[in-house]
């Protein structure tokens, strides 16, 4: 089965060939960037054809029916550019940057408490103090033998182990919740660099430095290293700062942005996709690794998760199964336990939806009897999710847990300042934020810590894999896996056939680096280095002030999935795990269709220790509780605005003008591919990851003080 396109007369035609037979039917969807725009009817003629009314990029979807059975394929793209857009780019290319608008470099904005930004300058001399952010703290660590490095903090270091240690976020160490660096009290270096969370620290000792994150790579570390010496921090924007301040000369790394741009805006491409980042030289140090620096320089020491990581899987028995999922669920309810006894909270705000991750930190609720009094359900209503907010009604009218009702403070902050915040925090490293929904606004609950659903795409499913367990594509070689999966399961990468061979190569190479012994294994692991915690670390919480954690961070839950990853159904162990915190609770539906689906398939295999329980269970999806909980809250608000001056950014100007500037100054991208996303920006509805990929990516080159290309690329 073969699908060809054809282009003529303003037309696009889509032939499907190679099939053999009588009785076979057709069918087609048309995609334009990826979205698809048109659906056609079963028919008898193997080809259809419709106007190329926009510019874009064309793939077909096409489908044969045959004896019951039916198979489908991606045509390969078509580039349709029309006049009005080659004209437009070429004004572009030869504007006078003056009259564009001019992309903005971010002021340095230090993270709220529990976090705090760090940097160790190691063996390369002392920055310029003009241009190190005025914010910072520096203290000198002389070493026994001569030399000295430098320890940037936003806080300061205190008295550990001997030594000193900065500390940035949250971590439980056993029993005690540890709420930033005011909690560290007699924490021991071992605990510490076996501990999750959300959290990163560097810890003074004599003889070395260490540099560490939480077990799960929540928080990251970023790293610079040039002629025996080396830059590390745990903020991206803040070690592009540093790299400048101490004069390194750094160049663009042509291959990262490429790759970065012509990805596209889908899955898994929505942050860097690399531990290669787009300034040469600078990496992000992988999750399953440390930091170590001495006198003899810097090297990298592999953390206890890499082995879990390594081994492959394997068939574990009913009796061990049920045993190892109980110590996850005993792990699972003292990191909620720890946080409902921490002094320092009067109210702990639980988030439930329709979804299974909040579910398991519901359920595990459920089985806690201490500080429960403190708790309050936090439920919402998504306008992209109808189903949500009546499931998670549902759940919870038939528990009973209080619904929220504690006081707000709402604090007007500047368009302007928000921004700023936003683009220097997430620093170039995550690009799905869509600014315009920022508001302006920053929400706190006071004396209270939010508790969500985070981490069950680490621990208690699989993410990246889902969808290709138990296919073919499971049993693939990573390079004949990667590219199956760029041609048949990713439509919004762009670019020339060299460019998406190029982005082949280099997704390619990161995927193998990555621990696992099989393709579809080292596959899952690039969500779990790369998108893990971007997108739900506390750190990156712009509109909100009221600091959340995770509870479903658990050692054993993450050994049995990885044992289990291509032996059981997706979705079975995070089911079960329900149904061990309350065989009730299992029974309810979920908001998505695609978790009832999976589940429904799979029923007669779900560990259920009490099938009865659904026999009495009310099913209220009334939001009256709720209603009148929220009625009982005092809002306040703090500050006001001057609406008048705080003026929109023009985001799609911008992004054009980045995206200039990548071409033309940088030589990042080739005239060519920067045309097809000059394209993309130049539609009506505007993507904001490609957007935000532009203008980040012009945003880092700029604070390093990167140059250019050697050669313009065509």
């Amino acid at each position: 089965m073969r699908i060809s396109l054809a282009a003529k007369d303003g037309a696009l035609t889509a032939t499907i060939s190679g099939v053999k037979g009588h009785s076979v039917e057709y069918c087609f969807y048309l995609l334009r960037d990826g979205d698809t725009v048109r659906r056609e009817a079963w028919s008898r003629v193997p080809r259809c054809r419709w106007p190329l009314d926009a510019p874009g990029i064309y793939k077909v979807r096409g489908f044969v029916r045959k004896d019951g059975k039916t198979k489908a394929r991606f045509s390969k793209p078509h580039e349709h550019v029309t006049r009005p857009v080659k004209r437009a780019w070429r004004r572009l290319l030869t504007a006078d940057p003056a009259g564009l608008p001019a992309v903005p470099v971010p002021p340095f904005v230090p993270v709220d408490y529990p976090h705090q930004d760090f940097a160790v300058i190691h063996r390369l001399g002392p920055p310029d103090p003009v241009q190190v952010p005025a914010q910072l703290r520096a203290e000198t660590i002389a070493w026994r033998g001569g030399g000295e490095s430098l320890l940037f903090s936003t806080r300061g270091s205190v008295s550990f182990g001997g030594g000193r240690l900065v500390f940035s976020g949250t971590t439980q160490l056993h029993d005690p919740f540890i709420f930033g660096q005011d909690d560290v009290g007699a924490m021991s270096v071992a605990s510490l660099f076996s501990a999750g969370g959300d959290f990163t620290a560097t810890v003074v000792s004599d003889d070395r430095i260490d540099l560490t994150n939480d077990y799960f790579g929540v928080n990251k570390l970023y790293l610079f290293e040039r002629d025996g010496g080396c830059i590390v921090s745990n903020n991206h924007h803040l070690l592009l700062i540093m790299i400048r301040a101490c004069g390194l000369a750094v160049a663009v790394d042509e291959e990262a942005c490429r790759a970065l741009l012509t990805a596209g805006p889908a899955l898994p491409w929505q942050q860097f996709l690399s531990h290669r980042l787009p300034v040469a030289g600078a990496r992000l140090v992988p999750i399953d690794q440390r930091v170590e620096l001495d006198q003899a320089g810097c090297r990298l020491v592999e953390k206890e998760i890499r082995k879990v990581l390594e081994r492959p899987g394997r068939k574990v028995g009913e009796g061990e199964y049920l045993e190892r999922l109980d110590k996850g669920r005993k792990e699972i309810l003292g990191n909620l336990a720890a946080v409902l006894a921490h002094p320092r909270f009067r109210r702990v705000l639980v988030d439930l939806s329709g979804g299974m991750d909040s579910r398991v930190v519901y359920g595990a609720l459920l089985n806690l009897e201490r500080n429960t009094d403190k708790v309050r359900i936090n439920s919402m209503r998504l306008g992209s999710l109808p189903n949500d907010l009546p499931v998670a009604l549902t759940v919870n009218n038939a528990f009973g847990v209080p619904y929220d009702d504690i006081d707000e403070e709402r604090h007007a902050i500047s368009r302007r300042a928000l921004l700023d915040a936003f683009f220097s925090q997430v620093g170039g490293t995550y690009f799905l934020h869509e600014t315009e929904k920022l508001g302006s606004m920053r929400t706190l609950y006071p004396e209270t810590i939010q508790v969500a659903g985070i981490s069950g795409e680490i621990c208690l499913r699989p993410y990246n894999s889902r969808n290709f367990l138990g296919t073919k594509m499971a049993r693939l070689e990573l390079r004949a896996f990667i590219r199956q999966f760029l041609r048949q399961n990713n439509h919004s990468a762009i670019g020339s056939k060299d460019d998406l061979r190029a982005l082949e190569a280099y997704f390619t190479e990161t995927v193998d680096e990555l621990p696992g012994t099989s393709a579809i294994r080292r596959f899952e692991q690039h969500y779990l280095f790369f998108r893990n915690g971007l997108h739900f670390s506390d750190r990156f919480r712009f509109g909100r002030m009221t600091p959340r954690v995770g509870a479903l961070q658990s050692k054993e839950m993450l050994r049995l999935k990885m044992d289990t990853l291509e032996e059981i159904p997706p979705i079975k162990l995070q089911n079960d795990l329900i149904a061990m915190l309350n065989p009730r609770l299992a029974e309810f539906p979920y908001e998505s269709e695609v978790n009832n689906r999976d589940r429904a398939a799979i029923i007669d295999q779900l560990y259920r220790p009490d099938p009865r329980a659904a026999h009495d269970l009310p099913q209220d999806a009334s939001d009256a509780t709720q209603r009148e909980a929220r009625s009982r809250k005092t809002v306040r608000t703090l500050g006001t605005i001057d609406a008048a001056a705080d003026v929109e950014p023009d985001f799609r100007g911008l992004a054009k003008s980045a995206l200039r500037s990548l071409v033309v100054d940088y030589h990042a991208i080739g005239r060519s591919t920067g045309r097809l996303l000059f394209m993309r920006l130049s539609r009506g509805r505007l993507s904001h990851v490609t957007r935000n990929k532009a203008v980040m990516l012009c945003q880092q080159l700029a604070i390093a003080g990167a140059s250019g290309a050697r050669r313009p690329r065509r």
